[in-house]
């Protein structure tokens, strides 16, 4: 989301009389009337009295969603709310509620106006003179049964039987898989209000008798990647709206950053909640968060640092007041020990491994392990890259940042990374500056009447970015081209035979396709490399070293390199440098 110009500039005066437009199912209240692009009733003029936004924070330890509510008080001059309410079927419950704020300057359009919030109402209380109504984010939508089909057993069943009477066996499907106490079954037929063609005793689950009267819950299996199981359950299962899901948010993490992970397999049945189900089975094993951004069910990863994005910034021209940070090692982790390979029909983890953080036990002694339970993984180099990923965050104290921002920051969202940079901050190497990526760990509005301000809670991300050692030489390939492997660049000396190198796109902001070729000879400030370049060379293309993994011994050790999201370097195991306060 962005601010409009005639926001931005709004936001530069000192003194501004704010205005907030509030829509219920599209009926508009507000303080006053807009001054062009929207009319609100004149009765519903006035209306709007009080309005308190509850920000949202994010548990990095916990897979809980955070759901922030919206409570808001509208007068009831001349009773023209008790009249709206009174038209409404169910008393406005879920009702949409979007909240709009903008300014009163003589000429500010309602399309200027910053969209703070949409949520749907879930409680309404009358006063005497004013109504006061508390709202949720559209994250709360998730909070619904998922696929209970339940019925009850007509009769006894031994351990043996394969037929199974049930009261009404209208909801179940023609074939599938129940579960009735402990114990998985298959059927491949229905008959009435009979399952026949039972198999006892599936997903190694032990067969036993069954009393007449027990639940019979439909057991539905998915299996597929991690973020399509998530998307399915919210818009197939729940039949949540799709205008109110990111779609992209959820398929750009499938194709982009769990690439190649093996599908999840998934048992559901008898779920009274589904986002607690999707915490504990989906976002605990990924490392993601459910949020709402500008009123769509939105899936975020955290402890994953962009590589070549730019990034939002905060600095001193957007801060209110100093920063204030704290670090403490009472939440260091250091040894974590991880259950995995889950079995339904036993109801246990078949597989356990500990991970341990040396470096950090010596220097900070054994702290409370951390356990992690991952669901629907079976593969031991996932489970790696999540134990790695959480001692790389944990195993250190990681500071904790709180800033106020003017509401030029108001479209940095719950979970992005930004970059914060203010003389007060700690600083690495003396200077007086420091910046590096954090996550944004809590969001708040406050001030909507008197100024407009952001509270963000930011903490450090698993990956600083940061290296001690030299900085890797990056020419721009705008000297002397001698052919498609020889060229000039400004200093030959920062470079040795056998170093590896890619060519990287100025323009598009990418790596080219080009196999990475290697230094074969240096005279002076030209070197030429074993192979011919495929890319014809020129101005806008700059040399880059390779990553990590690829490149010689030589040029690890002399040189700075950007470490994977797990904070270890894949080939060799060795860790990236961090900073520690």
């Amino acid at each position: 989301m962005s601010l409009t110009a005639n926001f931005l500039t709004e936001l530069q005066n000192k003194t501004f009389r704010g205005n907030l437009v509030i829509s219920i199912d599209g009926t508009y209240f507000s303080q006053y009337q807009p001054e062009s692009g929207l009319v609100v009733d004149t009765d519903k003029l006035g209306l709007v009295d009080t309005v308190k936004i509850n920000g949202v924070t994010l548990d990095i330890r916990k897979a809980n969603t955070p759901i922030a509510t919206i409570g808001f008080r509208l007068l009831d001059k001349n009773a023209v709310l008790s009249s709206f309410i009174g038209t409404s079927s169910n008393s406005l419950q879920n009702a949409e509620v979007k909240l709009y704020f903008g300014f009163m300057t003589g000429s500010f359009d309602f399309n200027d106006y910053v969209l703070l919030g949409v949520t749907r109402i879930n409680s309404v209380s009358k006063k005497p003179n004013y109504y006061d109504f508390t709202s949720k984010e559209v994250t709360d939508l998730v909070q619904a049964p998922l696929i209970n089909i339940n019925d009850v057993l007509d009769g006894v069943i031994t351990d043996v039987q394969t037929t199974i009477d049930l009261i009404d066996a209208s909801n179940f499907p023609n074939s599938g898989s129940v579960k009735i106490g402990s114990e998985f079954m298959q059927y491949s037929g229905k008959t009435l209000n009979q399952l026949t063609g039972v198999a006892r005793g599936d997903l190694t689950s032990t067969p036993s008798l069954h009393d007449d009267g027990d639940t019979v819950s439909l057991v539905t299996k998915k299996e597929a990647k991690s973020m399509d199981i998530a998307l399915d359950v919210i818009l197939n299962d729940l039949s949540i709206d799709p205008a109110l899901v990111d779609q992209d948010s959820f398929t750009d993490l499938r194709d982009n950053d769990f690439n190649g992970e093996d599908d999840y397999t998934l048992q559901v049945y008898d779920v009274s909640n589904a986002l607690k189900w999707l915490e504990e089975r989906i976002l605990e094993a990924t490392n993601t968060r459910l949020f709402s951004v500008n009123g769509k069910i939105t899936i975020g990863l955290l402890d994953q640092v962009p590589k070549f994005d730019n990034l939002p910034e905060i600095d001193e021209s957007h801060i209110e007041g100093n920063p204030s940070w704290k670090i403490s090692s009472d939440k260091i982790v250091n040894r974590i020990v991880i259950k995995w390979g889950w079995n339904e029909g036993t109801q246990k983890f078949t597989k356990t491994s500990t991970f341990t953080d040396d470096d950090s036990i010596t220097i900070f002694g054994e702290r409370k392990t951390l356990t992690v339970k991952l669901y629907g993984v079976y593969t031991q180099s996932i489970v790696n890259n999540r134990a790695n990923r959480l001692l790389n965050r944990f195993s250190t104290p990681k500071a904790q940042v709180k800033v106020k921002t003017h509401f030029n920051r108001f479209f940095i969202n719950i979970a992005d990374n930004t970059r914060l940079t203010h003389r007060f901050l700690p600083q690495e190497g003396g200077t007086l500056g420091f910046s590096d990526t954090l996550e944004v760990m809590s969001k708040g509005v406050a001030g909507l009447h008197v100024g407009a301000s952001i509270n963000f809670g930011l903490e450090f991300s698993s990956y600083s970015g940061i290296r001690i050692g030299l900085i890797a030489p990056s020419p721009k390939l705008d000297l002397t081209i001698t052919d498609q492997k020889t060229f000039l660049v400004p200093d030959g000396s920062c470079y040795g035979v056998g170093y590896r190198c890619i060519l990287f796109d100025n323009i598009n902001n990418v790596y080219l396709g080009d196999p990475i070729n290697t230094v074969a000879e240096i005279n002076g400030n030209e070197l030429t490399f074993t192979d011919d370049f495929v890319t014809p060379l020129g101005s806008n293309i700059s040399l880059y070293f390779t990553d990590y993994d690829n490149a010689n011994g030589d040029q690890r050790a002399k040189y700075a390199f950007t470490a994977p999201n797990t904070g270890v370097f894949d080939v060799d195991n060795s860790k990236a440098y961090q900073i520690i306060f």
